[in-house]
């Protein structure tokens, strides 16, 4: 008895310990990753310039073109999301909303990304335990639809059932709404009843309308920098959607920076090539955060401007 007692109060100060170090553990690794990657990149510099060279600045508008159709499907996902629930809730008010939080995901670890959420949904009077059904709801979602686009490249070799298999959890919102609000009503009383089963459904076709608009935008880079398509088209595209949802399952570094790209080398590496293919997945993160980062300049003019998001609760 007094051996197990002995061990219990040893994981409990391990886990105590342990948590006191994660912040300093995850800037520890954020850091190195960062200086590797401007080591690889200066290494790599001629590779890079050479791609950015044969993009050209009309193909490289539309790549963000394609992005940013990404960005405005994703606010109008979150935008209905919020609506289903109760609230007066604009497609401004979800851009905004979305646009900001996108500083608080650049920190390392993903809990500071909901906690930005959870912070601009709450000066719109939304409570604390919609919050988190709303930020649950919307992760949900969006990994579902960005696992489908993820594993659509890979059917021929893992099969539908198992590409079906990654949206069950979307599809049992669908088919199971009912035991599904009693799980809600059970474990969150007083919060707002679940969207309805038809608005799930418009929220993940927009969702995997949208990963499809930016995956395709990866596949044209890798396709115009390699003069020919290295593996078939879907393969091509649904690689930059594995590696997300891989690096989103990385909790340390920030924005899955170095493992989303890890994905991608692995899964195009052996017919593109190793260097090359990092080289584009670098390059299109390099696209991608420009692309956010013009998005959130143009939230803070807005809002800077006088159009803040006002508190329209209807609860």
């Amino acid at each position: 008895m007094y051996d197990k007692l002995r061990i219990l109060a040893t994981s409990c100060v391990f886990k105590q310990r342990l948590s006191q170090w994660r912040p300093v553990l995850s800037q520890s690794v954020t850091v190195l990753l960062l200086a590797a990657f401007v080591y690889w990149g200066w290494q790599n510099r001629l590779i890079m310039q050479q791609v950015f060279a044969e993009l050209g600045t009309i193909r490289l508008m539309s790549f963000c073109l394609l992005l940013t159709l990404g960005v405005v499907l994703s606010a109008l996902s979150f935008t209905i999301l919020v609506r289903s629930m109760g609230y007066q809730f604009t497609y401004r008010d979800g851009y905004h909303s979305l646009n900001l939080s996108q500083i608080a995901a650049m920190v390392p670890g993903k809990i500071w990304g909901f906690a930005g959420l959870a912070g601009l949904l709450s000066a719109r009077g939304i409570p604390n335990r919609d919050r988190v059904l709303v930020i649950s709801l919307h992760t949900l979602l969006t990994l579902s639809a960005a696992v489908f686009v993820g594993t659509c490249g890979l059917i021929p070799i893992i099969g539908w059932a198992y590409t079906l298999l990654c949206l069950v959890p979307a599809m049992l919102l669908l088919a199971g709404r009912s035991w599904c609000e009693t799980v809600r009503s059970h474990f969150f009383m007083g919060s707002s009843p679940l969207p309805s089963s038809l608005s799930v459904l418009r929220m993940l076709i927009i969702g995997v309308v949208s990963w499809v608009l930016v995956s395709t935008c990866f596949a044209l880079l890798v396709y115009s920098a390699a003069g020919r398509w290295p593996a078939p088209p879907v393969l091509v595209a649904s690689a930059f959607a594995a590696g997300y949802v891989g690096g989103f399952a990385s909790f340390i570094t920030p924005s899955g920076l170095g493992v989303r790209e890890g994905i991608i080398t692995v899964i195009l590496g052996p017919v593109l090539g190793s260097e090359k293919t990092l080289a584009l997945a670098v390059v299109f993160r390099v696209m991608h955060m420009a692309v956010l980062w013009l998005h959130i300049a143009v939230t803070w003019c807005a809002l800077s401007g006088g159009v803040h998001m006002t508190d329209r609760s209807t609860h």
